[in-house]
């Protein structure tokens, strides 16, 4: 990026910004009870995926930097309905003859621990790894 180019560095945190380190400390902060609770392995690209974008902010003083920033319902609303129907369609159109989510899950299920995301599975009956 070129000087000229560069945006100053605000001089203090606004309200993106303090939500933004509300909402990822939060998130942190969860990880260890959720992984107590569910006795699932520690996640430790999330902490990671997490941390990154954290000190970005935190050195920025820019929450936009990392892409936080407000948008309007009606942009978040149209945005979102159209992810859940493509992600829907693609699911419906592959999955049935790749199974690739019941491998993932298997996957994800089969070590002495499970990962945290699908540890909740392991609490019904019937469901084998």
């Amino acid at each position: 990026m070129i000087r000229d180019q560069a945006r100053p560095v605000p001089e203090k945190w606004g309200a993106a910004e303090t939500v933004f380190v509300v909402w990822v400390g939060i998130a942190l902060a969860a990880l260890v009870p959720a992984t107590i609770l569910l006795q699932g392995s520690f996640p430790l690209f999330t902490v990671v995926w997490l941390i990154v974008p954290l000190l970005a902010v935190g050195l920025s003083r820019d929450a936009s930097r990392v892409g936080f920033l407000g948008i309007s319902w009606s942009k978040f609303l149209s945005t979102a309905a159209i992810n859940l129907a493509v992600l829907l369609l693609i699911s419906l159109l592959v999955e049935p003859w790749s199974h690739a989510y019941q491998a993932l899950v298997k996957g994800a299920m089969s070590g002495t621990s499970p990962d945290t995301t699908f540890a909740w599975l392991v609490r019904f009956d019937g469901l084998t790894a």
